[in-house]
């Protein structure tokens, strides 16, 4: 039943996974900019894709290789497209 779910909200929520992926390429750039400029919490609530996958590998964001940190931004991409996604199946299931 669960995946019967996902797969409608995968299919009904195409603009919000597209908004989402988008917003995950920018967003941890935008995070380290902000982090060590304005606010650290900020940078870690647009960051926590990389920060989760930074603590799975037991490696500082700073040491890792370049083919990491390209799976950390497509972790990213992914992960905050499935957020947006998950936002928009809600507001559409509380206008309901």
């Amino acid at each position: 039943m669960w995946r019967w779910y996902n797969l409608w909200m995968l299919n009904n929520n195409k603009k919000a996974l597209i908004w989402g992926g988008v917003f995950g390429l920018a967003a941890p750039f935008i995070g380290l900019f902000v982090g060590l400029q304005v606010s650290a919490t900020v940078a870690n609530v647009l960051m926590f894709p990389v920060l989760i996958l930074s603590e799975v590998l037991n490696a500082p964001f700073g040491m890792w290789s370049p083919g990491l940190m390209f799976t950390g931004l497509f972790v990213s991409i992914v992960v905050w497209a499935l957020v947006f996604a998950a936002v928009s199946a809600l507001v559409k299931q509380i206008q309901k």
